[in-house]
């Protein structure tokens, strides 16, 4: 009962939504890209993610879309605390992923109109990245650095256990990555002790997203 509901109110607003703002009915318009090394203009994060809800059907998947502007990060007062986004734009859709792209593309292109250089943060899922090379080809795909370091941490667990040193182990290797040593980050988890399992899938997730790890660079550039 609760998942028909939870549809017709997404469905519902949704198409509210697209009357009240003409720009998300139109279709999206493919956009040169801007490499990230020109990033001098205002810079556009998009992020994109899903999950599963139970409803009358069984188990749906839901994707989320999120844009947002550089100038909408708030940095926390307290240093090494995060902080926090002010200012979002969504885009969500109850249905199959080919429903879902058109109208995230659509949030995505309207920002490149504006002359922005839209930077997309990924989790390292496979669906992101084809998505990407298809819907827009040549915009930067970077891994959040959190996602890099869940899987650094999860080899420091199996390896080091809760040892003192597991921690400087990790933030040894999170200097690492930020100076482009990815190579070193992975000559140190080889050097753990770890099951096969858990070797193939830390190592396998990063060397998926080497390309998308060039966190020295993205940090020279703001």
């Amino acid at each position: 009962m609760y998942g028909a509901k939870l549809q017709r109110l997404v469905q519902h607003y949704g198409q509210a939504l697209e009357a009240q703002f003409p720009l998300l009915a139109q279709p999206a318009v493919a956009q040169p890209a801007v490499a990230l090394a020109d990033a001098a203009l205002p810079i556009v994060y998009a992020q994109a993610d899903g999950s599963m809800v139970f409803s009358d059907e069984g188990w749906r998947e839901v994707k989320l879309g999120r844009v947002f502007e550089l100038s909408a990060l708030e940095q926390c007062a307290v240093a090494g605390q995060g902080g926090r986004i002010n200012a979002s734009t969504y885009c969500t859709q109850w249905l199959e992923l080919e429903h879902f792209k058109p109208h995230f593309s659509q949030q995505v292109s309207y920002w490149q109109q504006q002359g922005r250089v839209v930077i997309f943060v990924s989790d390292g899922a496979i669906w992101l990245r084809t998505y990407l090379e298809q819907a827009h080809p040549g915009v930067p795909l970077v891994l959040d650095v959190y996602h890099a370091m869940a899987y650094v941490a999860q080899a420091a667990q199996a390896g080091l256990g809760s040892t003192n040193r597991r921690q400087a182990w990790v933030e040894e290797q999170g200097n690492q990555l930020k100076t482009i040593r990815l190579d070193n980050v992975l000559l140190a988890i080889g050097q753990l002790r770890l099951s096969a399992l858990t070797r193939q899938g830390v190592v396998g997730y990063l060397r998926a997203n080497a390309d998308q790890m060039d966190y020295k660079h993205y940090l020279a550039l703001g």
